[in-house]
């Protein structure tokens, strides 16, 4: 059902707004959809007359000139010869929250909870993806937040609790960044790019300036001038000087991104907590302000926390660390708690050198903390030394016994010569007396 209308409408129900050729889309919460073109405006009031909820999520005009919407209980097509729209059976009753058009034409869908769609027109075929713990390369999360596609042609994907998505063609899986990877959240939101290749997002945790190649990430929150860290759907938008624009529910932010400033100040480093078997060691060993500490030979697990507070938010920092003489390479520093720690279990005794280096927006520091592992009493040099004494002296009594042993043994073996010769006098005396 088409409607003309005076331009009017309540600015409370909008689900989103979206530029489709010379046309503005905008979706009307339970009112279909509104199209302003050439001056004049129509509403789509009934989509599907069957249903009482006509509220729009997504709508694409793609390259053949069809009408597709998102609704939140399927996809609908009106191709470009026909009136009424027609329910795609394939998709079901998912809720449709964006679409795509990408380059080579085929068509992306993204579902709040139920995966992705991909349309291939030549074949008139659908594909599903969807979350699968199995699969190590797939989708992080089944609600799908929104969809873009970058300068190289790449597919991206906005999640719910599952980071953002890129869309491998030629394996036919999915990259993911999340929590783990160094974003400071697993809720995202709209994307964008700019002219540099940096794609822009927002987060319920900060604004996320994001380098696909590099891998690198900063963080933007409040204490950098945002109204707030918590973003929303559907609130990134760039204009024609470039500027990018980013809603959230404190309010809306515009900057240019090629105006963006790195942090100058070379970061410090501290360290904030040593743990041995999970307890928190205190008293004289304060590690705050040490270089070097001595421990005892069992501190079977050692976890030492540290923290850089020159940045201004969680996914800014780069931590790695190496303890010499056991590591060969850096490695990342455990990141999964929230607190930057390294650990180590059942370190022999002997003196370790270890390494700390965090980097901010290419920024580094470094520092070392050298670690002395006591022996046990038993192995100290006092005890080795009083080994040697009790050897010595077992060895000079041994010699004192041993001598006296032999001192006896030449004095029984004198006297039993004595005897032999006196007896062999008295027998030549008794030879020589008369019978």
């Amino acid at each position: 059902m088409i409607e003309k209308s005076s331009g009017q409408y309540n600015t409370a129900g909008i689900t989103f707004m979206r530029r489709s050729g010379k046309a503005l889309q905008i979706g009307l919460l339970r009112n279909g959809l509104r199209i302003d073109e050439k001056g004049e405006t129509h509403i789509l009031s009934k989509i599907d007359p069957e249903i009482t909820d006509n509220s729009i999520y997504a709508a694409l005009t793609d390259r053949e000139n069809n009408l597709w919407v998102g609704l939140g209980s399927g996809l609908y097509v009106r191709k470009h010869s026909e009136n009424t729209f027609q329910r795609v059976e394939k998709v079901g009753y998912d809720w449709i929250f964006d679409i795509l058009e990408a380059s080579d034409g085929t068509l992306w869908m993204a579902t709040m909870g139920n995966g992705i769609w991909h349309y291939m027109p030549r074949t008139n075929t659908f594909r599903r993806y969807v979350y699968d713990t199995r699969s190590p390369n797939g989708l992080r999360s089944n609600s799908i937040s929104s969809i873009m596609e970058d300068k190289q042609r790449n597919i991206w994907f906005s999640t719910d609790r599952g980071g953002i998505s890129r869309y491998n063609p030629k394996t036919d899986n999915f990259t993911s960044w999340g929590i783990q990877e160094g974003l400071p959240d697993d809720v995202t939101y709209d994307i964008l790019q700019d002219v540099k290749g940096f794609l822009w997002f927002g987060t319920n945790k900060g604004l996320v300036k994001f380098h696909p190649q590099r891998h690198s990430i900063k963080v933007f929150s409040a204490k950098d001038g945002l109204p707030g860290n918590e973003f929303n759907y559907r609130s990134a938008e760039c204009d024609e000087q470039g500027n990018f624009y980013f809603g959230g529910i404190n309010g809306l932010v515009m900057f240019n991104p090629l105006t963006d400033v790195s942090h100058t100040q070379k970061p410090r480093l501290y360290f904030t907590r040593l743990l041995i078997g999970g307890k928190e060691v205190s008293g004289n060993t304060d590690i705050f302000f040490k270089d070097k500490i001595v421990l005892p030979h069992d501190s079977a697990n050692i976890v030492l926390e540290m923290a850089s507070p020159d940045f201004v938010s969680m996914g800014n920092k780069y931590y790695k660390y190496k303890l010499e003489p056991i590591d060969k390479d850096w490695m990342e520093v455990n990141m999964q708690s929230g607190v930057p720690s390294v650990a180590y279990a059942n370190l022999p005794i002997g003196n370790y050198t270890l390494h700390i280096s965090v980097e901010n927006s290419g920024q580094t520091t470094e520092r070392q903390l050298y670690i002395t592992i006591l022996a046990p009493w038993y192995r100290t040099f006092w005890a080795y030394l009083c080994y040697g004494l009790l050897l010595i002296t077992g060895i000079l009594l041994w010699f004192r016994w041993y001598r006296k042993y032999k001192d006896r043994g030449i004095e029984a073996r004198q006297k039993l010569l004595t005897s032999e010769k006196e007896k062999e006098v008295y027998e030549s005396k008794v030879r020589f007396l008369p019978r």
